[in-house]
């Protein structure tokens, strides 16, 4: 996946790169991802970057203001004068070789404000932009868009039912109901499956009736609800499904870091490769 994502880069030419999918399909942790991979980890030789999320209640001053300090940490802004911070981060890009991250982009007009501040010279630049509209991505004239895949419910209980209950078991028809029906509410959100399964382990290691039919009554429990893809890291948040589905026995761990509550190098049971490797592909995530 990550190749797949590297390889539209084009390393002489300006330009916008695009992560389009609703809030919670892993479009910002992606977007993340490829930031860590290309500017934090210098696999490509970037003289500069920032990462700033947008949101939908954005000031153009406070982005402008925000990218300044992280592409010249020695900045000092003291004004907010609209005009002059878009000179001002102008100026500071010129003739440099920058990465900029605008994440949740809602409103065409955010890049209507910002793209004159961003100079277009053909070092490599790069605006990667993450968005839910792809009117946005065509609005900035994106020389890539990355549509990420739609992922939909019977995905969604599959991966519940290998996760929380033991393989090959039968299932009460009841529990079954109120699975798919809370697998159903995640709405295709990656990350609302992800703190699903989190929160039920905490619940109950084992599947427990009145815990899941009140979560599969209620729609709009703020566990359905993604605000924000990235307020932990990536990292961290990994790390946390990891050690839960080793818990379940689904991934083996091989061999473990110097810290012996980290592992190194795992692997998965057989049953749960061969249902996520058919699930990548007709999603097209990548060919199996």
């Amino acid at each position: 996946m990550k190749e797949g994502l590297l390889k539209p880069l084009r390393p002489y030419d300006f330009g916008v790169y695009s992560h389009v999918g609703k809030r919670g399909s892993l479009r910002s942790i992606t977007a993340k991802a490829l930031f860590d991979d290309i500017f934090v980890a210098k696999e490509e030789p970037f003289d500069c970057g920032a990462w700033v999320t947008v949101g939908r209640n954005y000031q153009i001053t406070e982005i402008l203001t925000n990218i300044i300090a992280q592409v010249d940490d020695q900045a000092r802004v003291d004004n907010h004068d609209m005009e002059k911070l878009r000179k001002d981060l102008y100026a500071r890009l010129k003739g440099r070789r920058y990465m900029i991250v605008l994440d949740d982009v809602d409103d065409v007009e955010v890049w209507d404000e910002l793209k004159n501040s961003f100079p277009e010279q053909h070092n490599g630049s790069l605006i990667v932009l993450t968005t839910g509209h792809i009117e946005v991505t065509q609005f900035a004239k994106s020389f890539y868009i990355h549509e990420m895949p739609m992922l939909f419910g019977d995905f969604f209980w599959d991966f519940l039912r290998m996760l929380m209950f033991t393989y090959g078991k039968e299932i009460d028809p009841e529990m079954e109901k109120a699975g798919k029906k809370i697998a159903e509410n995640c709405r295709g959100s990656r990350n609302a499956l992800a703190r699903i399964i989190l929160f039920l382990y905490k619940v109950d290691m084992t599947p427990d009736q009145e815990s899941w039919n009140k979560l599969a009554a209620d729609e709009q429990h703020s566990i359905f609800v993604v605000h924000d893809e990235v307020s932990e890291t990536v990292e961290d948040y990994a790390l946390k499904c990891l050690k839960e589905i080793v818990n379940r026995s689904l991934v083996m761990v091989q061999r473990r870091d110097s810290d012996p509550k980290s592992s190194k190098t795992c692997r998965l049971h057989s049953v749960f490769w061969h249902m996520c490797s058919r699930e990548a592909e007709k999603s097209m995530i990548f060919n199996a």
